[in-house]
């Protein structure tokens, strides 16, 4: 009989242990649920912050660690993967025109600053002759707490370019029909309004590209994220019809 007790016992100690461990598990389950909930946008930041940490040490850091096992041709691999995006489309077209060799920098940046704030701690770098990468020394090295007074660091920090990907272009691709510029997407004539600036953008394939002009948002550079162009320019359209 004391021994059936001391089963009873034991297995009535198992059942409360095993309730009690998945009390605990679904309130933590919910508590973290209600912390991320309250949190959303803190926790979004800092993950971002994360991988663009990430991003910075692949792209800058990680070039001049000799401590790492990876060969230098893995290393100049890397490099000349993200650099190939500058230049994307000119085997498509031997006449097409690359980015300025200033947005070069923002192209490549994994953040994408305006080229034109960047180009300028570019030459505060440069005069430094600072031994870390420049991506790294502007925003986790020497260079992260430098403001300047051309371009103050709350600037730099508020201005990044857009990189359309393939499908987030297509709301900005224009066809000709009937003698007039319309959206493709949506069919709609290109009208671009007074008082802003209309950019446009004929890439290697042929495919033109139209939109406002947002300084320090969005650019020429935006729609092809960075890759070459037959022509870019400005553009007055009305009612689909080319003005200027």
């Amino acid at each position: 009989m004391n021994n059936v007790l001391a089963y009873n016992n034991n297995n009535d100690d198992e059942v409360m242990n095993a309730a009690a461990t998945k009390v605990q598990k679904v309130y933590k389950s919910y508590r973290t649920r209600i912390n991320l909930a309250d949190c959303a946008v803190v926790v979004e930041e800092l993950w971002c912050k994360a991988l663009d940490f990430a991003a910075l040490r692949r792209s800058s850091v990680s070039f001049f660690d000799s401590d790492k096992s990876e060969t230098a041709i893995s290393r100049w691999s890397r490099a000349r993967i993200r650099a190939a995006k500058v230049g994307k489309g000119l085997c498509q077209y031997e006449k097409a025109q690359k980015l300025a060799l200033r947005h070069w920098l923002e192209a490549i940046d994994p953040r994408h600053h305006y080229g034109h704030n960047l180009h300028i701690y570019y030459g505060v770098w440069f005069q430094s002759k600072s031994s870390q990468p420049f991506f790294y020394w502007l925003d986790v090295g020497d260079g992260k707490e430098i403001t300047l007074e051309k371009c103050p660091r709350t600037v730099l920090n508020l201005q990044y370019i857009k990189y359309l990907g393939q499908i987030e272009r297509q709301a900005y691709a224009v066809i000709v029909e009937s003698g007039k510029l319309l959206y493709m997407q949506t069919g709609c004539h290109v009208e671009t309004s007074e008082g802003a600036k209309w950019i446009f953008v004929l890439s290697t394939s042929r495919k033109l590209c139209v939109a406002k002009k947002i300084k320090g948002i969005f650019q020429h550079s935006s729609f092809l994220a960075g890759g070459a162009t037959i022509a870019a320019g400005r553009i007055v359209a009305h009612n689909g019809i080319i003005e200027v």
